[in-house]
């Protein structure tokens, strides 16, 4: 059974798509029967750090895990996202991409 992704906060409905089917690949062998991704600016992604982390500062990915059934939620940063791609030298997509799957690795337990 597939999992249910839910993505807010990005118009580009191709974008969407790719995202969707990256994160499924990368689920292929889990069973979660739901994730959500929310992008998200800069404030927002600040408030949540500090509320829920005590750390004032903006971040670039947050993530929240649930329970077995509802694995929880991704918060990217679009800003950190775009500052970021020219740093690393990368695209804007490919380090959406990066966050992305940077924070579904929280939510499996993978840790740094």
């Amino acid at each position: 059974m597939k999992t249910k992704i839910e993505i807010f906060g990005i118009k580009n409905q191709n974008l969407v798509k790719e995202l969707k089917q990256f994160l499924q690949t990368l689920l292929k062998d889990k069973s979660p029967k739901k994730l959500s991704v929310i992008f998200v600016n800069s404030d927002y992604i600040q408030k949540l750090n500090r509320k829920y982390l005590g750390r004032n500062r903006i971040t670039d990915v947050l993530a929240f895990p649930f329970d077995d059934e509802f694995l929880g939620e991704v918060y990217v940063c679009r800003q950190r996202a775009k500052k970021q791609a020219k740093e690393y030298g990368l695209t804007e997509k490919e380090e959406i991409f990066r966050l992305v799957k940077h924070g579904l690795m929280h939510l499996l337990g993978r840790h740094h």
